[in-house]
């Protein structure tokens, strides 16, 4: 009897093994391994969502690497469970990563740090974690700080793929995808609203609101009677207004659409004791061109002006006179310009 023919599979491999005896024992490359050049640190400014975070030299050369606030990333352990709450599984660490971090290193702002230099700029969690931070960030609450790229795992990466995504810049570099500091989130205190000379009639309320480009934003805000009988207003778009403080501290004005309406019956409203009305207002209508090209938080205020009392047609009270919200953050998380540092310090 004839001896069984192999496989064809096994015969391609047999032959592929001839060919090259190593293949088969073929290995992944290592990893280069050594110090990193750079040290990450984070340090929360007290009574703020404005952590300060740093890369420094630690070599007796200079590094250049990629600095940029985008590249920081958070990860917070999960909030505790209410009491006699059961989860089926357990939580997972919530990340909080910029939507707009650089693809790759390469498109990243570089500096070159002399040897014990220091680079240090603000990262705002309410931009980091787009206008979400997670309820883990409590006082207290131990949350690890990322600077760069999630590590990749996977033997089977290739060492050139794994060193592209370094973010020190050198001849002959150490691959640093992922630098990480420990962080004890302190006590954080909201920002205060101004107190009003007197409580208003009308009371005008904004939302926080984001967009990565300026046309694409749109902020709801929110007529209230704050009186205990009906308040009549007359009620249009081009009443509304805001007042804007850029990421880089810039006033502006943006009341390109504000006038007078013509008071006819129809565009009046009324609101009962405690009634609300909603407006969905395009904000970049009202500013000057170029208000929203930076990208960060903007701390806005609503503005409603109304100077028609509804005679002859009302027989109820009408509101006359302006209203303005407490601030609320607008987020750009693109913007159009160039990368801007937000609280830029280098020091040796």
């Amino acid at each position: 009897m004839p001896p069984p023919r192999a496989p064809w599979s096994s015969s391609v491999a047999l032959a592929a093994a001839l060919v090259a005896p190593g293949a088969a024992l073929a290995v992944p490359a290592p990893r280069p391994s050594g110090p990193s050049p750079v040290a990450f640190a984070v340090e929360p400014v007290a009574g703020t969502t404005r952590w300060r975070w740093s890369i420094r030299n630690t070599t007796d050369r200079a590094v250049e690497v990629a600095a940029d606030r985008r590249l920081v990333w958070l990860e917070v352990p999960p909030a505790a469970p209410s009491p006699g709450v059961r989860r089926r599984r357990a939580p997972r660490p919530v990340r909080c990563v910029h939507e707009a971090r650089p693809a790759a290193p390469e498109r990243a702002v570089r500096t070159s740090l002399a040897p014990g230099q220091r680079y240090s700029e603000l990262v705002d969690l309410r931009d980091l974690c787009r206008l979400r931070v997670p309820a883990g960030v409590v006082e207290g609450a131990a949350v690890v700080a990322h600077y760069g790229f999630a590590p990749l795992t996977s033997p089977r990466v290739p060492v050139a793929r794994w060193r592209a995504r370094t973010v020190v810049f050198d001849e002959m570099p150490y691959p640093v995808n992922d630098l990480t500091a420990a962080v004890t989130v302190p006590a954080m205190a909201a920002p205060a609203a101004p107190a009003e000379a007197a409580a208003p009639e009308l009371r005008l309320e904004g939302r926080d609101a984001q967009s990565p480009f300026g046309q694409g934003l749109v902020a709801s805000v929110t007529l209230r009677n704050e009186t205990r009988r009906a308040l009549w207003t007359l009620l249009r778009t081009t009443m509304f207004g805001f007042e804007l403080a850029t990421p880089s501290g810039r006033r502006v004005r943006c009341n390109l659409l504000a006038r007078d309406s013509n008071p006819f019956r129809e565009f009046f409203v009324r609101l009962g004791a405690g009634a609300r009305r909603a407006q969905r207002l395009v904000v970049a209508d009202y500013c000057p061109a170029g208000a929203f090209d930076e990208a960060g938080l903007y701390q806005a205020r609503a503005v409603f002006t109304s100077r028609a009392d509804g005679d002859p047609w009302l027989m109820g009270r009408a509101f006359v006179g302006v209203a303005r919200s407490a601030p609320f953050i607008l987020r750009i998380s693109r913007g159009r310009t160039r990368y801007q540092p937000f609280g830029l310090v280098i020091s040796d």
